[in-house]
């Protein structure tokens, strides 16, 4: 089973700023995941995370109610895996 640290930091932060609605940036947001190179944080956004978030402002953005469907760790990593899946079962990255 792949290691799934990173994941589970990603939704920690998105758990905590969904729970305070703290704004937060994407630069942010990538200090909870430094692991996550800027084109894996890229797509994971575009693909993932960003249906999740309102912009709060220019630079800053809230995790929305849409969150509450994957605000337990099952949800989320059912959610977020399917871009791993796509790297697992046709062995390109994404």
């Amino acid at each position: 089973m792949p290691d799934t640290t990173t994941q589970r930091s990603a939704f920690d932060f998105l758990l905590d700023h969904f729970r305070s609605q703290e704004p937060f940036t994407k630069g942010a947001f990538h200090g909870a995941v430094p692991e996550w190179s800027t084109s894996t944080l890229n797509t994971y956004w575009s693909k993932q995370i960003k249906r999740l978030l309102s912009r709060a402002d220019r630079n800053q953005f809230r995790v929305t109610e849409a969150f509450r469907r994957y605000a337990n760790w099952d949800s989320f990593r059912k959610h977020i895996i399917q871009i791993d899946l796509g790297c697992i079962t046709t062995g390109k990255d994404v």
